[in-house]
């Protein structure tokens, strides 16, 4: 169902239940927060550490921290409920701002206790984002879901545009730019408390069923499901490695890209931004499932453009050609990665309790996201200083093609479906 259908079944008299409506609150305002906040935290924290191969090892450690926390949060859960891990996850992000407002200039004396940081962080994102995933199934009903999904888009997207421009408003009536960036932190750990209040009233526990986490890291190919559940996790650590280079080098090359104005920065964000609800909007109305696949091919190949570009034209026009192609990309790309991962996922349902799929499918992204790092810390070390950072992104970046041309190979050679 494309997306205007679904905003017009919510209007048609599709009611939320109270659990969502306080779900629907917690995503939106966080997803606000969020991009306020991590926009310009590698960003803050580059300038004092002056180091991307620094900015490389805190973004590991910090995805090194998901896997292992969204299990304690899932084992939590079981024993208590998910609106509690929701609230330990902001509450570490919280802790992890205010460290950053109350460390502030040690970074540059001392770079390592950016990996102190990236461990809160990390911690905090684990338990958040377990909490959310698993709420989304929970409190969600098959007459309820399309309702609560359309809106959630509508507020995410809304946030993609606000916050940036927020940011830039920020940052205009600051006397420097460093200033702006500890305002917006200043006011997204205010927000976060709010959050933890509104997160205790969602009343919902968690499936009284064990799961092992170990058992679903397994590839076996029994059955069709497990062979889909196989493809599905490599193509997931192969779109890992690329997803790296969003999570710790794109907006840093973007940033540099602009002269190191965070205004600038702001405005392109915003624009890159509607852009991308147009972009997704498009892929609302046309993306079918005989078409997954090949969605998720040309947008691979688009996001593999994107990033290859920025790094070797690294300038205004490299940046601008770096926003438009991505936010189309990411609309293609990202539908169809998520369609696949949901069918893979959803094939377990009846049987299992799917937090132990939803586990261990983020283990495999974390695992592919911290290799992508990896070889880009490697790459400082063997490459000389002006040759390491083009080749690396360039290699990472074409592993969101591998991840496709992957999945549509092993589809067509076992016969399966998207």
């Amino acid at each position: 169902m494309n997306f205007a259908k679904n905003v017009m079944s919510t209007a048609r008299g599709t009611h939320l239940t109270r659990n969502e409506y306080f779900l629907l609150a917690v995503t939106a305002v966080y997803n606000l927060c969020a991009v306020m906040a991590s926009v310009f935290m590698n960003v803050y924290l580059y300038i004092y550490t002056g180091s991307l191969v620094i900015m490389a090892v805190y973004t590991a450690i910090r995805i090194a921290m998901f896997p292992p926390f969204f299990t304690m949060a899932g084992k939590i859960a079981r024993r208590s409920s998910f609106s509690l891990t929701l609230c330990i996850g902001l509450f570490f992000l919280a802790i992890q701002l205010a460290m950053v407002l109350f460390l502030n200039e040690e970074f540059a004396v001392y770079p390592w206790l950016v990996y102190i940081v990236a461990m809160v962080y990390g911690i905090g994102e684990g338990f958040l984002w377990c909490s959310v995933n698993s709420l989304l199934q929970i409190v969600t009903t098959p007459e309820t879901r399309s309702a609560f999904v359309s809106w959630q888009g509508i507020f995410n997207n809304v946030a993609s545009i606000a916050a940036p421009v927020l940011s830039g408003l920020i940052i205009g009536i600051s006397k420097n730019d460093t200033q702006g960036y500890i305002r917006i932190f200043q006011l997204v750990l205010a927000v976060y408390v709010i959050l933890m209040i509104i997160g205790f009233q969602i009343k919902a526990k968690a499936k009284d069923k064990p799961f092992s986490t170990m058992h679903c890291l397994r590839l076996s190919k029994v059955e069709k499901r497990e062979e889909r559940w196989k493809i599905n996790s490599i193509g997931t650590c192969l779109y890992g490695i690329n997803n790296s280079l969003s999570l710790m080098l794109a907006g840093l090359l973007v940033f540099n890209a602009t002269g190191s104005s965070g205004g600038l920065y702001s405005n392109l964000l915003a624009v890159f931004a509607i852009m991308a609800i147009i972009a997704y909007f498009w892929c609302s109305r046309t993306l079918s499932r005989p078409k997954i696949l090949k969605y998720y091919l040309l947008g691979s190949i688009w996001l593999a453009s994107a990033t290859i570009v920025l790094a070797l034209v690294p300038n205004i026009w490299g940046a601008i050609y770096y926003g438009v192609v991505n936010a189309m990309a990411t609309a293609f790309y990202n539908n169809a990665y998520t369609l696949l991962g949901m069918s893979a996922i959803g094939a377990y349902e009846g049987e299992e309790n799917i937090t132990g799929r939803v586990i261990a499918r983020e283990a495999y992204l974390s695992f592919g996201r911290i290799s992508g790092m990896c070889l880009i810390v490697l790459a400082s070390f063997i490459l000389p200083e002006n040759l390491f950072l083009p080749v690396s992104v360039v290699v990472v970046s074409l592993f969101s093609v591998a991840a496709a041309e992957f999945t549509r190979i092993e589809f067509k050679r076992h016969d399966l479906r998207p």
